[in-house]
């Protein structure tokens, strides 16, 4: 094993996603670095610990994954106000430091951060953003040990910071997400090998893990990148028939974000394509039979993925935000406009920089938000037709109907925040392998490289959401040189 060309792909991956893990925190995660710490209790548990109150401990940190599991799924959600008391002994207690009673907050310094307590705020949570489950926070929590063992007795993450756009203990933060990239690898690699054979499958394993948005978004604490390899896996076992192991990776996809859902409906669409395929090409009665024990499998896929879902996430809580995009509820008007995520809201052209209104129909409006005015629709229009006259595995035809969901998907999310594409790639890949020769493919992997190059000259630059902490530039910082 450790001869393969798959092994060298890994060593790749790793280095690009390690320069590009260096890199300091973008303004969202910022947030994620600390919600391990928060949904345990964090500063409260740990008075409490240290006081040797462990009854104190442990229902301060019942509490707080408790409010985390009710509230974290959703958009600025209106709290009951039984909830909005949770943590009033501990704020007493420890002396939180509610926002309207910070005085001084026309800079940002690092002396307010480091006196202030990292607990759950239920005052504040209409700040938060949403559709994120409670897996990938657990799953970060090795990363957080790991950021401790390296800063003890130096300066802390905080002060990194503030003060570096490189340095290795970034690196540490994304340990976990970079990790759910190389498992997605490993798992595309599997996948492919057994529908096209070793060549074939080291390649397209390589297109994905060199590909500039694999590069560039599995090393960060989005939960996107937690969520791509249980995707993958609920997918390729459920072309397999394997229901059980399915509803448990798609369970663990929905618990790291709710963009999983997505699936779904590409999933209705096989099993209705696959039941059309079974009725042409068996008699009644044996078709009947299938048929049963198809959506046997289905439910059991469904009923699994509920239960294995139900301990990160408040399922009703997640159900509200899912159809959010159709149907209006409820929400905290202090932060996120819930509202704008609304399909309708979506359909209403913005007044231009002219101060003029648009008069654009709705129906025009739509085909705007979905791309259908874009030149690239003739791509995808090509590309859909190839696949429909070339695609013989389920796989690639689970993939095609994933790919078209992205059309959809643009119309709530628009074109925009790139790391919300990483669902897409690897059935990217999949229908890519299918339609693509080996040796083409590696005319589509030299031209990742090329484009990886350009992206890694200084990773900083790279991305618009990253927000320059020094001067330096990767190799700057790498060999001890100013920016």
């Amino acid at each position: 094993m450790l001869r393969r060309p798959i092994v060298a792909v890994c060593l790749c991956y790793l280095l690009a996603t390690a320069i590009f893990g260096s890199v300091s925190l973008d303004v969202d995660e910022r947030a994620f670095i600390v919600e391990p710490y928060q949904l345990v209790g964090g500063d409260y548990t740990r008075g409490y610990l240290s006081s040797g109150d462990i009854r104190g401990a442990v229902g301060c940190a019942a509490r707080s994954y408790f409010f985390y599991w009710q509230y974290r799924p959703m958009f600025a959600p209106v709290i009951e106000d039984r909830h909005k008391t949770l943590f009033s002994v501990e704020e007493e207690r420890f002396g939180y430091e509610r926002l309207s009673d910070v005085t001084d907050r026309s800079e940002v310094k690092l002396e307010r951060y480091q006196g202030k307590l990292v607990v759950p705020e239920p005052d504040r949570w209409y700040r938060r953003g949403a559709g994120k489950p409670l897996l990938p926070a657990i799953l970060s929590i090795p990363s957080l040990g790991l950021v401790e063992l390296a800063t003890r007795g130096g300066p802390t993450l905080l002060e990194h910071q503030f003060t570096d756009n490189y340095h290795p203990v970034f690196l540490l933060t994304r340990f976990s997400q970079i990790l759910a990239g190389l498992f997605s690898i490993i798992l595309i690699y599997r996948a492919l090998r057994e529908a096209h054979g070793e060549a074939a499958a080291t390649v397209g394993a390589a297109v994905f893990a060199l590909f500039p948005l694999a590069i560039q978004w599995f090393p960060n604490i989005h939960h996107d990148a937690i969520m791509v390899p249980f995707v993958i896996a609920a997918s390729t076992n459920f072309v397999k028939s394997k229901y059980v192991w399915a509803g448990v990776f798609f369970g663990l996809a929905l618990a790291s974000k709710n963009a999983a859902v997505l699936l779904l409906p590409a999933l209705l669409v096989f099993v209705l394509w696959r039941l059309a395929r079974d009725r042409c090409a068996q008699g009644p009665v044996v078709f009947r039979l299938n048929a049963t024990k198809l959506a046997r499998g289905v439910l059991v896929f469904l009923l699994i993925s509920l239960a294995v879902l139900t301990p990160f996430a408040n399922p009703i809580s997640y159900a509200k935000e899912v159809l959010t995009p159709f149907v209006d509820r409820e929400y905290d008007p202090r932060g996120e406009d819930v509202g704008s995520f609304t399909v309708s809201h979506r359909l209403v052209d913005e007044t231009d920089s002219g101060g003029l209104a648009s008069v654009r129909r709705p129906e025009v409006m739509l085909l705007d938000r979905v791309g259908v005015l874009a030149p690239a629709l003739l791509l995808v229009i090509l590309a859909i037709a190839v696949a429909f006259s070339r695609v013989r595995t389920d796989l690639a035809r689970l993939s095609l109907m994933v790919l078209v969901l992205m059309v959809p998907y643009q119309l709530v999310f628009g074109r925009s925040l790139s790391y919300r594409y990483l669902l897409f790639l690897p059935f990217f890949v999949f229908l890519l392998s299918e339609l693509v020769d080996v040796r083409r493919m590696r005319w589509v992997l030299a031209f990742v490289i090329v484009v990886d190059i350009i992206l890694l000259i200084d990773p900083m630059t790279a991305s618009h959401l990253r927000m320059p902490a020094g001067s330096e530039t990767f190799w700057g910082a790498l060999f001890g040189a100013g920016g």
